[in-house]
């Protein structure tokens, strides 16, 4: 796997954006790492990991990643990308449903 996309990361990419059944593919075994639970999904959905680390490596997130933030989310098509530290920690969809919040608005006399 991609040295700077951690295992969580890959899995919620797969949940929330590639709408695969991850939850499903794992079922309720707790103790098996995140790491092998990431090749057990990747093998029921015949897809490799170095495809979806590409996928995942979208070249605005790999900038934030390679730009040294401590801390920074990226914001594209309504997925956010979380990076903490040069490294990709989570994924997460927003909710269609639930409205953006605008900026406010500042009247100037």
């Amino acid at each position: 796997m991609h040295e700077r996309i951690s295992s969580h990361a890959v899995l919620r990419y797969m949940e929330r954006v590639m709408r695969l059944p991850v939850q499903e593919w794992i079922g309720d075994d707790d103790t098996l790492p995140e790491n092998l639970k990431v090749l057990r999904c990747c093998q029921r959905a015949r897809l490799s990991l170095h495809d979806i680390c590409n996928e995942i490596l979208h070249p605005a997130v790999k900038l934030v990643m390679d730009s040294g933030f401590a801390n920074c989310k990226v914001r594209l098509d309504r997925i956010t990308y979380v990076v903490k530290d040069g490294h990709l920690i989570t994924v997460m969809r927003e909710n269609p449903m639930k409205p953006r919040r605008r900026p406010r608005e500042v009247e100037m006399d």
